[in-house]
């Protein structure tokens, strides 16, 4: 139970990091408006539904959102958990897929557990956004957990915490 709680902590830690990780290069700061999900589609623009079926063909347990002028779309292709947003013309925004331990690639798998030696795996983000990708990686040990960055193959140790298991 409690490797459940700790997950999932360590879940939403990750994902609040991937905004400010996403941003990291950039020197200048926006004040953007508030997001709200407006609801679940109900109809469905066109062009992001064709852009949506061209790109991501035999994706299942699909479900849209209306997130401001945006779309967002949750799924699940090749047992992957992802989302991706787009705009109302069907431009992608960004794009993330969830990955556990034994889904990560192994070159990138290998070279963190040569670096980082005693730390496994615990849950992997790749974000594509502008040509950009960017691994967002959660590894621990007995002790701490690491939050790790990878991007144009230039590992970066965000964050490390200790960990609270017993």
């Amino acid at each position: 139970m409690k490797k459940q709680i700790i997950f999932r902590i360590t879940a939403i830690t990750l994902f609040a990091c991937i905004t400010n990780l996403l941003m990291a290069q950039q020197t200048d700061s926006k004040n953007l408006p508030d997001v709200k999900v407006t609801s679940t589609i109900v109809k469905m623009n066109e062009r992001v539904w064709n852009t949506f079926q061209d790109e991501f063909r035999g994706a299942t347990n699909v479900t849209w959102y209306k997130v401001d002028k945006d779309y967002l779309i949750k799924f699940v292709m090749n047992d992957i958990a992802q989302k991706v947003l787009y705009n109302k013309n069907g431009q992608q925004i960004y794009h993330i897929s969830y990955f556990e331990e034994h889904e990560v690639p192994v070159t990138i798998s290998t070279r963190l557990k040569n670096q980082f030696k005693g730390f496994s795996i615990k849950l992997a983000l790749m974000v594509e956004e502008n040509e950009r990708v960017i691994w967002v990686i959660n590894m621990e040990n007995e002790e701490k957990l690491l939050f790790i960055r990878i991007e144009d193959g230039e590992v970066e140790l965000v964050k490390e915490l200790g960990n609270a298991k017993e």
